[in-house]
């Protein structure tokens, strides 16, 4: 499978888990961490801009490992590590 392949598989992988997490009749599984949530919803908008798998901070392709393991993620490894070092120093 290739990149885009993957990547709308992965969508649809994102697009469940809002769904479960989201899900009103369930409230057991609702969101109920804002981070989370805000993640989630970056993703979604990324997916909207067309940008889905691209990193916000530096512009590169996000892994499909990372992906595939976080469908939310917006940020590669190593600026999601700059950014949890920024956000707890």
């Amino acid at each position: 499978m290739n990149r885009p392949q993957t990547l709308a598989k992965l969508k649809g992988v994102l697009t469940d888990k809002l769904n479960r997490l989201t899900n009103v009749t369930n409230p057991e599984s609702r969101l109920t961490d804002p981070h989370a949530f805000r993640e989630l919803s970056m993703a979604f908008r990324h997916i909207g801009q067309g940008k889905y798998g691209t990193c916000i901070e530096c512009g590169n392709n996000i892994s499909i490992a990372r992906l595939s393991i976080k469908p939310e993620a917006v940020r590669c490894i190593k600026c999601q590590k700059q950014f949890e070092n920024m956000i707890t120093n």
